[in-house]
């Protein structure tokens, strides 16, 4: 029940930003539940946009929420993500997210708890006083780790959009471990972290 509520409050919203949003929400309606494959069409300010229904999904539920803001249509649509990204665009279908440093990222890539703590909040960095300290920067060359078959093909996708660091980026599909040995894991692609967990 609540989550019929929860598609519905989701459906009506989007009122605000999809000329078309009764017929784009019901066909996303019909993809959820497996009745169709398909990409949805979207109309914004007379502008057409096909948009892959992952991306649809996103823009609708992080409009609701409050995280998508300045919503805009040109020739990309674009929009405002946590008050702090450039912008976010997405063409082709896809969605892209373009971060403060303008590295570009896939919006496939996007983990809602990892992304804000990384690349806009620099939760991760551990606050060094560096002040009266000589730095040498020599290299900087990134060995990127990534286990899982289907996210390595999403960081390779990224790698492809900044050609700047790509040649400073070596992505490797394997696990890390304390001895040499295989082991299996159970991954659900529709489960928002399940990689993580």
């Amino acid at each position: 029940m609540f989550r019929k509520l929860k598609y519905t409050l989701l459906l009506l919203n989007s009122r605000n930003i999809f000329q078309n949003w009764l017929s784009a929400g019901v066909k996303y309606l019909l993809i959820r539940y497996g009745l169709i494959k398909d990409d949805i069409t979207i109309k914004c300010s007379n502008n057409i946009f096909t948009l892959d229904p992952k991306v649809y999904s996103f823009i609708i539920s992080a409009y609701y929420n409050g995280y998508l803001k300045d919503v805009s249509c040109g020739d990309m649509l674009r929009g405002r993500l946590w008050d702090v990204t450039d912008f976010v665009s997405f063409k082709d279908g896809r969605g892209f997210l373009k971060m403060p440093d303008d590295v570009t990222l896939s919006l496939e890539s996007l983990d809602p708890i990892v992304i804000p703590e990384t690349w806009l909040y620099d939760i991760h960095f551990l606050g060094f006083d560096l002040t009266d300290y000589l730095i040498i920067y020599v290299g900087a060359f990134v060995i990127a780790v990534e286990p899982l078959p289907s996210n390595y093909e999403v960081m390779l996708r990224n790698i492809e959009l900044n050609p700047d660091l790509k040649p400073r980026i070596m992505p490797i599909n394997v696990a890390i471990g304390a001895k040499d040995d295989v082991i299996e894991f159970s991954y659900d692609s529709s489960v928002d972290g399940s990689a993580g967990i």
